[in-house]
């Protein structure tokens, strides 16, 4: 998980392949609303992300949930609350949170850019879209709805639209690294899929076949997903992430005897410590 708090804190760096690694970008999310000082309970969100970059999501949401108690009317809280009840499957109670959130700064476009983002993740580009530019309209001089949208974009394979934008945006910032990329990309028409598969041929270490597995998933390709991070665990035995990847692959496929076996492996101490071991004894409420 250390990667992906230099991913935010490099955001002018161009890393356009961290699009789409859905965990890559909720922890991106929560490392952004504690470093940018938005929140007065810093603190309190600093040690919600610890526990997070820990894999104690449980620990995490106990935490943030009691500092909400204190703190009800804090939207970082909200936010950082949905990203890691939605890390644990709690899809509708994240919702809520981010609702909240977009309800307690209605003058500010940052919690209109997480919600965006959890839709976006979620595959509801439309509203994602529409939260994303009403965030330009309140900030129209923050890059950061731009960058989302032309994700959205990107995602979506809206060529039309990512190219207009992209436009837009170096119309008035010409040396825009990411608006040049996806200017670029928009007119190849580079799927997010195709540059993930050729990071993996050009660089076939084991963390880029994660990064494609992971992509597969999302696309609900678990045949590809499957293959990609074997690839990953040939060339990395104990990477217990990928084993984790494993683990998710078999239980969508409802082989649990094997998803339970990848959980195991996945609870040699690493970022998904927690969230692996809760997953086995979900399989395995006897263990």
């Amino acid at each position: 998980m250390a990667g992906v708090v230099v991913y935010w804190k490099n955001r002018k760096k161009l890393c356009l392949s961290c699009i789409g690694i859905l965990t890559l970008i909720y922890i991106t999310f929560s490392n952004y609303y504690s470093n940018n000082g938005h929140s007065q309970n810093n603190d309190i969100i600093q040690k919600g992300i610890l526990l997070i970059d820990q894999g104690n999501y449980v620990g995490a949401e106990k935490h943030l949930e009691t500092s909400l108690e204190t703190f009800p009317s804090d939207n970082e809280l909200h936010i950082n609350l949905g990203i890691v009840k939605n890390l644990l499957g709690k899809t509708k109670k994240a919702e809520h949170h981010y609702r909240t959130a977009c309800r307690l700064e209605k003058s500010k476009s940052s919690s209109l850019c997480a919600y965006a983002n959890f839709l976006a993740l979620h595959k509801r580009y439309d509203e994602a879209e529409r939260l994303l530019v009403r965030s330009i309209a309140i900030s129209p001089k923050s890059k950061d709805p731009y960058l989302f949208l032309m994700e959205v974009y990107h995602r979506e394979e809206n060529w039309k639209q990512l190219s207009e934008l992209a436009r837009k945006v170096l119309t008035n910032n010409s040396s825009d690294l990411y608006a040049k990329k996806y200017l670029e990309i928009s007119s190849n028409k580079t799927s997010i899929l195709s540059i993930f598969e050729e990071e993996a041929r050009t660089t076939p270490n084991a963390q880029n076949y994660l990064k494609l597995s992971k992509e597969y998933y999302y696309e609900n390709l678990f045949a590809q997903s499957f293959h990609a991070v074997q690839q990953a665990l040939k060339l990395e035995e104990q990477y217990t992430q990928a084993h984790y990847q494993m683990a998710l692959i078999y239980e969508k496929l409802g082989n649990t005897k094997c998803a339970k076996a990848s959980y195991r492996k996945a609870t040699i101490p690493n970022t998904n410590l927690l969230l692996a071991t809760n997953k086995q004894r979900e399989l395995n409420p006897d263990s």
